[in-house]
């Protein structure tokens, strides 16, 4: 994973760092599923708007947000989190139902096999669900707020939390994770696009 972005903490945001499965219990879609979603979404859109109506929705891309959700997907609540990236212009496009668990019922286990450093975005996902390590970003949230209970030794490595997924505004899915910065852990997101590493690790509940 070679970006982690809007890495923040509760009343406390840091500057960008380089380096380095249902909705509400629905079967979940796969990144080129939505993005064939998408595009269907796209090419039925009217092309005889007119451009007052156009522009105005260009102006206010979180009303339409909230409309297509309302139309596409109607009577289902939409999640809360702390950091509700969609007050950003991102959109949820997966998300995973379950209750926070304390990091002593926790574990950390990692994505790659025998040989491998390294392996896609899907790949990890794909993986964390059959490890049954497809914690999403309010089990991360949670996790946040009680970070004095986190062992120390897992600030050696990415906290993955695959089970919520968001779309940036330049179309780019992103999942949420936590990262060891200096004085605490704080709440970033990485690109799917990336490689995944060694020094990344899905969190389950201890067996």
């Amino acid at each position: 994973m070679s970006l982690l972005l809007k890495v923040w903490r509760p009343h406390k945001e840091v500057s960008v760092i380089e380096g380095g499965n249902a909705v509400s219990g629905t079967a979940s879609m796969s990144t080129e599923q939505f993005r064939e979603f998408a595009g269907v979404v796209l090419r039925s859109l009217p092309d005889d708007l007119p451009p007052a109506v156009a522009q105005r929705w260009i102006g206010n891309g979180a009303e339409l947000r909230k409309v297509l959700r309302e139309t596409l997907y109607p009577n289902v609540p939409t999640p809360t989190f702390l950091r509700d990236m969609a007050k950003e212009g991102w959109t949820l496009v997966e998300d995973v139902e379950g209750d926070p668990l304390s990091a002593d019922n926790l574990e950390l286990v990692s994505f790659l096999r025998r040989r491998e450093d390294h392996v896609s975005g899907e790949t990890m996902r794909e993986r964390a669900k059959k490890e049954k390590a497809n914690l999403g970003q309010r089990q991360a949230e949670w996790l946040l707020e009680h970070q004095e209970e986190i062992p120390s030794d897992w600030q050696n490595y990415y906290l993955v939390f695959p089970g919520t997924v968001w779309q940036a505004s330049g179309d780019d899915l992103g999942v949420p994770g936590l990262c060891w910065h200096g004085d605490g852990w704080y709440l970033s997101f990485g690109w799917l696009e990336d490689d995944w590493r060694f020094n990344d690790r899905l969190v389950r509940p201890s067996k």
